[in-house]
């Protein structure tokens, strides 16, 4: 059996908070449900799988959405062949490792074989329900995405870097080797995912915002991550007079789950007008952000380049700026100007449909992330010889809330929100009674009453506030401090 996740975006706690472990819990169940189906044959008969393969697509953990770039002149995009990067890395990678702790405990447990188990096979074909249940290893193998993309670096400042996150996320990786951008990259995957038939990857590669000409180069989504969002939240928090609304600096902070990216000042404007009963105060803001893009838009990954290419610096205003009208009504629709599918809501299907693999009928399946957004897409129904070939693309989405723009509706800046949860199965020969796949999907909505985190005032800085735990076990997302769980 072969599992895809994707988008975990673990952080190192400094610009937001992390997966509930709670979450990787349900992995476990989910996983225990999975294995057990899969044991059952076309056949009828029961025979306990030996293996998960559990494939991690990209963006696990988040190195990009830190504080630590602001500390110092070192960015994503400065010398990366540098010792002095590849620590600034490795000091990112070991907070990260270690604010995410008890989920990736639980990561190790199933790599271990101590934490999915089945029923094992009796005799007569049938599960042994009586026995001991039978222990299923997990292997984990990591792809990076675009927030990820330094574990794909080479050299041995890097190994060390590596080392780290392998021994404590029990990958299958070796740390003496890049991690795969590319399945190619990796003898192991590729032949994986030939006996699955199935193309994956991050799908980074389809939008030019996070991916320049190489998997080892930094990105115009490093500078919006690092010099706007960071940046700005940064000076939210600095600059916010005493008087402002309870939450709003926390509040703003869902800036990096809005979906698609370029849609974030249409939400923050609609947020304001909720938030801010003064003008003053949301003219305040809105400049505050001006004045981030103008610096973003300076920062070496905006650049002009040879070799074609939108420029970014002419781009990007009009989309970001609020100044230039970017919030207001109809401003998604620029009729002419390159990149507009960046404002629109995002579906990879078209690229799925590309792959040389599915068009020459080597594959049957094609499996992205990225887009936080989960799909499943028929691509082609075949009949030949009295067998069938379908063909499916799928997105596994994210563990993340995502904020994403209504449909149809009359105003830019119309947003829901919702927390996500999606995992991707594929089945080799018999097993799941010769099915080919199994998606599942967790979708948490928010409450609409649901409050606005409370604030402290500490050192001249607003900081998010996090009331004592109580004895009751929480759901398996982390609500936000400071409102009650659902």
């Amino acid at each position: 059996m072969l599992v895809f996740i994707s988008d975990l975006h673990l952080t190192d706690g400094t610009t937001s908070s992390n997966l509930h472990p709670g979450s990787f819990h349900i992995l476990v169940e989910r996983f225990r449900y999975l294995a057990a189906r899969a044991s059952w044959r076309r056949d009828g008969s029961y025979r306990p799988i030996e293996r998960i393969d559990l494939v991690l697509l990209g963006d696990v953990l988040d190195l990009i959405r830190t504080q630590r770039w602001h500390d110092g002149p070192i960015k994503p995009w400065t010398h990366t062949d540098s010792p002095e990067m590849a620590q600034r890395v490795g000091e990112i990678v070991e907070q990260t490792l270690a604010a995410n702790a008890a989920s990736l405990a639980v990561l190790r447990s199933m790599v271990a074989g101590e934490a999915v188990w089945i029923p094992p096979g009796a005799a007569n074909g049938q599960p042994d329900y009586r026995a001991r249940p039978q222990p299923v290893p997990v292997r984990v193998h990591y792809l990076v995405g675009n927030q990820d993309w330094l574990l794909h670096l080479p050299g041995p400042h890097w190994d060390r870097v590596r080392q780290q996150v392998v021994r404590q996320m029990g990958l299958a990786n070796s740390w003496e080797q890049p991690f795969p951008h590319d399945p190619a990259e990796s003898d192991l995957l590729y032949d994986l995912f030939r006996r699955y038939r199935v193309v994956a990857r991050h799908g980074d590669v389809f939008d030019p915002l996070h991916f320049t000409h190489d998997a080892s180069a930094s990105s115009v989504g490093d500078a919006l991550v690092v010099e706007l969002f960071t940046a700005f939240l940064n000076a939210v928090q600095q600059e916010l007079p005493d008087d402002a609304p309870p939450g709003m600096a926390s509040a703003l902070g869902g800036l990096y789950q809005v979906r698609p990216l370029l849609r974030a000042p249409c939400w923050m404007d609609a947020l304001l007008q909720q938030l801010c009963p003064r003008p003053t105060w949301r003219q305040h803001i809105k400049q505050l952000w001006d004045q981030r893009v103008e610096q973003m838009l300076e920062s070496e990954p905006l650049a002009p380049h040879s070799g074609g290419g939108p420029c970014w610096r002419d781009v990007l205003p009009p989309r970001l700026l609020f100044r230039q009208g970017c919030a207001a009504p109809g401003s998604g629709d620029l009729p002419g100007a390159p990149c507009d599918a960046l404002l629109a809501p995002l579906s990879y299907a078209s690229h799925a449909r590309s792959e040389s693999e599915i068009r020459n009928r080597r594959a049957r399946h094609v499996v992205y992330g990225h887009t936080h957004q989960e799909e499943s897409v028929p691509l082609e129904a075949s009949y030949a010889d009295g067998s069938v070939w379908n063909q499916w693309y799928f997105n596994c989405g994210t563990w993340q809330r995502v904020h994403r723009p209504v449909q149809g509706a009359p105003s830019p800046g119309e947003f829901l929100p919702a927390e996500t949860m999606q995992v991707l199965s594929l089945f080799e020969g018999d097993q799941r009674s010769g099915r080919p796949f199994e998606s599942w999907m967790g979708l948490l909505g928010v409450s609409s009453t649901e409050s606005v985190p409370p604030q402290r005032r500490v050192s001249g800085r607003m900081q998010r506030f996090h009331p004592p735990v109580s004895g009751v076990r929480p759901p398996h997302f982390q609500p936000t401090a400071g409102r009650r769980a659902p």
